[in-house]
């Protein structure tokens, strides 16, 4: 998003407008676009919306993020509450997964030669 917003020269306001540049996309035209590009990329319909968008923004920002500041997320996010921010970081079971494999790896004891 950085590096677009970079080549585009846009510093502040509408990251992605219309034919009207003072006018944001509807949400309507997002999700069509979004539909659009899932099935250029053979996936499951189902999975292009604008929230899948958000909810890798937000794991992406808290991985990279050391302080894990849910707060700071939230407030980007735009989310009243703090409860729907969290919706957006709810693990999937392979994740879980993975997370209790990288764990066993990291405390594993060695036994002694």
């Amino acid at each position: 998003m950085l590096d677009y917003c970079n080549t585009m020269n846009i510093k502040d306001g509408i990251i992605f407008h219309g034919r009207d540049k003072t006018k944001r996309l509807s949400h309507s035209q997002i999700w069509k676009d979004f539909q659009y590009l899932t099935g250029k990329a053979k996936l499951k319909l189902d999975k292009g919306h604008e929230h899948a968008m958000r909810r890798l923004f937000a794991k992406e920002y808290l991985q990279s993020n050391s302080s894990n500041d849910v707060k700071s997320l939230q407030d980007i996010l735009g989310h009243e509450d703090i409860s729907t921010t969290y919706l957006y970081l709810q693990k999937t079971f392979a994740e879980q997964k993975q997370g209790m494999e990288n764990m066993k790896e990291n405390y594993k004891i060695k036994k002694p030669a």
